[in-house]
């Protein structure tokens, strides 16, 4: 069985990665959600079909992006011939081969969802430390001018791993820690809400090898609410009331997704121009309290299929209602539930996991949750 290396060099908000041979066309991928931390520490794969001479890396999440990277795998050539010897030999000998225990890797990866909070002035920085066997083996900051950072530790089975994240900001904000294992909750979230200057989260327990590769994703992120409308709640619902004479609103996201470094940037967006020749009022309302975070699969199916449970919870979102997932809570990709966040669910079925508890749940175009059952009941 053949063991092939794939070492990518990764910018910006790229993956996870599938897969593909050039074997069926790149028609199948042999393998899916691999993780960026693992592409940039050199991941090992014995999946790809024999005879593969190009590997197709395709980045799935937030950006879509592919690449193709030829492999250095020998051409197989056998040769057939028929010949009569007759040898014996008679040798008596003793050997002994010792094979010492391989490392394995610990992928680990530094990100916020919240880079805005990274722009202002020092200290405004995310520092993450991981130790193995009390040693120090990272210690990597991120800024304004650098809000993602990853790597790779080699590790034995029984070694001592030990991390913690620390936030610097200036003045009162919102900390939000998440520790993730193999895209699953390590540890339920570390919150401080309305907190000053500073907040650390410590990897509890320590991980301890286990003669596995493992990926683990450290996410710092901070909010700082400000309001420049006047708003007025009513149970559930916020209604907004903006009076104009005319508008022009242009909204461009930019999503930096360059692989094995190349330059490939994708811009998407919308522009939207409003012209009135007479002054008009206009009324917008919203589900508020989206405060509960979580996470969800990339990964739906139209059925409610098995398997479900197992698809990987990877991008984060907010739910209203309490911590518990209920018929009628609704999705959003921003915490408090913006208008433009709402988390569009297509009817389909998605895995998630809320306070460490995992779900099966459809959700509509609108974000609500119409049926919900939990993966272990």
């Amino acid at each position: 069985m053949a063991l092939i290396e794939i070492t990518l060099t990764i910018d910006g908000q790229a993956g996870p990665f599938d897969l593909f041979s050039n074997v069926d066309n790149y028609v199948n991928p042999f393998e899916t959600q691999v993780p960026a931390a693992s592409l940039t520490g050199g991941y090992i794969t014995s999946l790809a079909p024999p005879n593969t001479s190009i590997v197709r890396i395709c980045s799935t999440g937030v950006c879509t992006n592919c690449i193709d990277v030829p492999t250095n795998c020998p051409t197989t050539t056998t040769t057939t011939s028929s010949s009569t010897s007759t040898t014996t030999s008679t040798s008596t000998s003793t050997s002994t081969t010792t094979t010492e225990v391989p490392p394995n890797r610990f992928n680990w990866e530094l990100i916020t969802n919240t880079p805005g909070s990274l722009i202002a002035a020092d200290p405004q920085k995310s520092t993450l430390t991981v130790t193995v066997n009390a040693v120090e083996v990272v210690n990597v900051a991120i800024t304004g001018s650098a809000s993602s950072a990853s790597g790779s530790v080699d590790i034995l089975p029984g070694d001592i791993v030990a991390a913690n994240i620390f936030t610097q900001r200036e003045g009162m904000y919102n900390f939000i820690h998440t520790i993730v294992e193999d895209g699953i909750f390590y540890q339920p979230q570390d919150e401080c809400l309305d907190c000053f200057d500073d907040y650390t989260t410590v990897m509890s327990p320590n991980f301890v090898g286990a003669g596995v590769d493992v990926d683990f994703s450290f996410v710092a992120d901070t909010y700082k609410e400000l309001t420049t409308t006047t708003t007025t709640t009513i149970a559930a619902t916020t209604t907004t009331t903006t009076s104009s004479t005319s508008s022009t609103t242009t909204t461009t996201t930019t999503c930096d997704c360059s692989l094995n470094g190349a330059s490939v940037t994708l811009v998407s967006g919308s522009t939207t121009t409003t012209t009135t020749l007479q002054p008009t009022t206009t009324t917008t309302t919203t589900n508020a309290g989206a405060n509960i975070p979580g996470l969800i699969s990339t990964l739906f199916t139209s059925n409610l299929a098995v398997g479900i449970c197992e698809y990987a919870v990877n991008q984060f979102v907010w739910k209203t209602g309490t911590t518990t997932v209920a018929f009628g809570d609704f999705l959003f990709t921003q915490s408090g539930g913006s208008v433009g966040s709402v988390f569009d669910g297509d009817s389909k079925y998605w895995h998630a996991n809320f306070d460490g508890d995992s779900y099966i749940v459809k959700v509509n175009s609108l974000g609500e949750i119409t049926y919900v059952t939990n993966c272990n009941p």
